[in-house]
């Protein structure tokens, strides 16, 4: 098994579990904040439907020069949600699986404003950049449903909404 095979597996378990908070996405909610600095309920989770973008960065360039804001994150609709994400995580995941060995352990530069911030093997851009990235947005709309007493889906175990279910994991 090489590199990116092992990443594909849990890229899918990430997906799925993504899209069952997407599934829990109180839409009538998309514009609440639990604090006048924080995103909204949408613009996170459009964020999130988006990051796979981010990720296929890693693997269709050199380094990436961060110049500015980033690009504002605007809820359209669940439905655009599930299409964002949908169209994204194909994009990463086709460029992932193409992705050899060597060329994942090349060496992959963030930088902002021309200064280099960090290095490291594509690999471990993709892990920490991407996949932790993802994980702590999603994280954010979980919170972000329990403040608005919406059901939080268990990922990778139950939540107090969720009990276990077969294939939770995504590795029956």
């Amino acid at each position: 098994m090489n590199i990116a095979d092992v990443l594909l597996l849990a890229f899918d378990v990430e997906m799925k579990m993504t899209q069952s908070y997407f599934e829990a996405f109180p839409e009538d909610k998309a514009d609440w904040k639990p604090h006048e600095k924080s995103s909204s309920l949408g613009q996170i989770a459009k964020h999130v439907a988006t990051l796979p973008a981010f990720g296929t960065l890693f693997l269709e360039s050199d380094c990436m020069n961060v110049t500015g804001p980033p690009p504002p994150f605007v809820f359209v609709s669940k439905v655009d949600l599930f299409r964002t994400l949908n169209e994204t995580s194909e994009t990463f995941r086709s460029a992932l699986a193409a992705a050899s060995d060597e060329f994942l352990m090349q060496e992959w530069a963030f930088r902002v404003d021309g200064k280099v911030l960090s290095t490291a093997p594509r690999a471990s851009m993709v892990k920490v950049m991407f996949f932790h990235h993802l994980i702590h947005h999603r994280a954010q709309l979980g919170v972000y449903l329990r403040l608005l007493n919406a059901p939080v889906p268990g990922i990778y175990g139950p939540s107090a909404d969720a009990g276990w279910e077969p294939g939770q994991l995504g590795l029956v």
